[in-house]
């Protein structure tokens, strides 16, 4: 049966939106949207069904729908993992050294890695996916920032193998005996902690 809606302002206006957001579809596509976003580039039709069965049982409640993002399953298997965004990449960097807010020449630095300070080539703003981040010329610049970001003075104290605690990688992967190599200077093992595939990952 079709709706008809007269013109009658903004209830309305407020009662297209209510229908717009109780239609089987809305829940489908903001679910797929979330996953996408949170769990994997490719989403996992399970995670999509679950998220939108939460958000079509409490009626589009948000806060709701985020929890079972984080009770989903699916967001912590190592096969569903999300490749950073320069932004989420530079903000773990900063989170790994301890820092406690961004230097002023963090916007020259997001312009470096292609993701400038609210500047997105279009308006549905940057993309986030692997494809958009992982060229190699992205990964380039990651490493050169590495290697410049271990030379500053602020990092002249830092133990390279604190490190190891926010890198996500097994026990017997190489990195930990590189960064444990104390023949291999504190500023190199920094930059291979940080640039290294293992932090490209969230």
């Amino acid at each position: 049966m079709k709706e008809r809606y007269g013109e009658a302002g903004m209830n309305e206006g407020e009662r297209v939106i209510r229908a717009l957001c109780r239609h089987p579809s809305t829940a489908q596509f903001v679910a797929t949207k979330l996953v996408t976003h949170f769990v994997s580039d490719e989403p996992p039709a399970a995670a999509i069904d679950r998220v939108a069965r939460v958000f079509r049982s409490t009626d589009g409640d948000l806060k709701a729908v985020a929890r079972a993002l984080v009770d989903e399953p699916e967001a912590w298997r190592d096969e569903t993992r999300k490749f950073r965004t320069p932004q989420d990449w530079f903000i773990a960097v900063l989170r790994a050294f301890g820092a406690s807010d961004a230097s002023p020449n963090a916007p020259v630095v997001l312009r470096q890695l292609r993701q400038p300070v609210w500047s997105p080539a279009a308006p549905k703003g940057f993309g986030d996916g692997m494809q958009e981040w992982a060229d190699p010329d992205s990964l380039l610049n990651r490493g050169e920032l590495a290697r410049t970001i271990s030379m500053m003075p602020a990092r002249s104290g830092l133990d390279p193998r604190s490190l190891v605690d926010v890198v996500d990688v097994p026990a017997g992967n190489p990195l930990h005996a590189l960064i444990a190599d104390a023949s291999i200077p504190a500023p190199e093992r920094i930059a291979l902690a940080v640039a290294g595939p293992a932090f490209q990952w969230r």
